[in-house]
């Protein structure tokens, strides 16, 4: 987040956070649906790019909860994917949190 401001100031930091969650949501929706129909297939492509937006944003728990779920989705294990998806949207509320706070946003 530091690089990103020197870079662009806050404003691009903002904008990459904003891309950031959209994503995010929409890749979660995903893997929830693939997880609904048990498509391993949509749920692994899901949390593959959520695990490299993750990364390159530095949410680096987030990225590793999304590899364990891509993993799990290519062998067809799908009985701990529901609360390995909970965990993730957990990480998620907690590294949107620290955006907050790393941009000056917290009262």
């Amino acid at each position: 987040m530091a690089r990103l401001r020197r870079w662009g100031g806050d404003g691009l930091a903002r904008a990459m956070r904003d891309s950031f969650f959209a994503g995010a949501s929409r890749r979660l929706e995903s893997a929830r649906a693939g997880l609904a129909t048990r498509d391993a297939t949509e749920v692994a492509q899901a949390m593959h790019a959520l695990r490299s937006s993750s990364a390159q944003l530095g949410a680096l728990a987030i990225a590793r909860l999304c590899e364990r779920g891509e993993e799990e989705a290519d062998r067809t294990a799908f009985d701990d994917m529901k609360h390995l998806l909970d965990e993730i949207d957990r990480e998620l509320v907690q590294f949107n949190s620290w955006l907050a706070f790393a941009l000056g946003e917290t009262g």
